[in-house]
């Protein structure tokens, strides 16, 4: 038989099947998997780093995150964004071209460059992959400098950096 309780505006109603609550706030609730309109959707995982050092050629490491996916259905798999986002500080004023990178293992998947100088630079790269149900990978934002502004191949300086992970069930 059909629940149904309410004054036509805010009500409570199961069919037996569905359960259906209209105008109502919820405090705490234990979820087994979490959709909206037939999409899974997972909690986004961020993390964040420093790295003060002369940036060169080498790409060097300003965060990561290890990230396995949970069990999603055997042989599917989940779309992953990664937002990576940078400020870089120097006193240097020589500008050079720095280059952000986003990395899944040793693959990278997204990228921006820009001009640093003396007065600092930030931006964000984007990147995006697939990952297989329960599968295991390392997230990583890289920053290098080269001179392609037709700077300096070096800069001195401090980078920081967040990396942020979004995933939704494909």
């Amino acid at each position: 038989g059909v629940f149904n309780l309410g004054d036509g505006t805010n009500f409570v109603k199961f069919d037996g099947t569905t359960l259906e609550v209209t105008g109502a706030s919820i405090t705490e609730a234990s979820i087994g998997t979490l959709k909206i309109q037939g999409e899974a959707v997972t909690a986004p995982r961020s993390t964040g780093g420093s790295v003060s050092t002369t940036f060169g050629g080498t790409n060097r490491e300003i965060c990561n995150i290890p990230f396995t996916m949970p069990a999603i259905g055997a042989g599917q798999s989940a779309g992953v964004m990664v937002l990576g986002t940078v400020n870089c500080f120097s006193s240097n004023s020589t500008g050079t071209s720095v280059r952000i990178k986003i990395f899944k293992d040793n693959t990278q998947i997204g990228s921006i460059g820009m001009t640093w100088a003396s007065d600092g630079v930030s931006g964000c790269a984007l990147g995006k992959t697939t990952q297989g149900s329960g599968g295991s990978a390392t997230y990583r934002l890289k920053a290098s400098c080269d001179n392609n502004n037709g700077g300096s191949s070096t800069k001195a300086g401090t980078i920081s950096g967040t990396l942020l992970i979004l995933v939704g069930k494909k």
